[in-house]
């Protein structure tokens, strides 16, 4: 809703001729709009995920603990890369459409879904380290601790007591950890999951 209202803003003419950088700057403006609420519904879904508890129990602790918006910038970050899937997207539905021979007035449903499919592939290939940093960020305790030198303690980065406060600490620890393959730890599954889900 906030995409296509900032879209009609940005631009009044025939919507099909809107230029890039009004999808840039709309899918940008929507993605902001939601990370207020994505980031402390993902942080309480990522300590759910590795502590068991009920949302309730968990929304509290990390409330009480003053961490509920940790891992903010990033998720604001990553949001902002919708403009950037709302572009393909748009670049692909066009490619297609020179190419289609029927000169149909819309695209068949298979080749929108392809275009969906193929920006949001691309987009998660550019975007992956921010999301694999957030997700440790927000891995960290309710209770923040300090953080913890990788080379002073054998867990890994992902375990709670590692985790440390910024997102550039947390980006070269786990880059100390295991060279920069580790920030596309998990990849191949989010780009098997990437195509399906944004197609469809």
């Amino acid at each position: 809703g906030v995409y296509e209202s900032c879209r009609r803003g940005l631009w009044r003419g025939n919507s099909t001729a809107t230029p890039l950088w009004c999808h840039a700057v709309a899918g940008s403006t929507g993605g902001l709009a939601i990370s207020v609420i994505s980031s402390p519904l993902n942080r309480i879904k990522v300590q759910q995920q590795l502590g068991g508890q009920s949302f309730g129990t968990t929304a509290r602790a990390i409330a009480a603990g003053g961490t509920l918006y940790h891992g903010f910038g990033l998720t604001c970050a990553f949001e902002l890369s919708r403009g950037f899937y709302m572009v393909a997207y748009t670049l692909l539905k066009r490619i297609m459409e020179r190419a289609d021979r029927s000169k149909g007035t819309t695209l068949p449903v298979w080749a929108r879904t392809v275009a969906g499919a193929g920006a949001n592939v691309l987009v998660w290939a550019l975007v992956y380290p921010l999301d694999v940093v957030r997700s440790v960020q927000q891995a960290a305790p309710p209770r923040l601790t300090a953080p913890v030198a990788v080379a002073t303690t054998t867990a890994p980065l992902s375990s709670p007591v590692a985790v440390p406060r910024t997102a550039l600490e947390c980006a070269r620890a786990l880059v100390a950890e295991a060279g920069w393959v580790r920030l596309y730890r998990g990849y191949a599954v989010t780009m098997v999951r990437a195509g399906p889900v944004a197609g469809i």
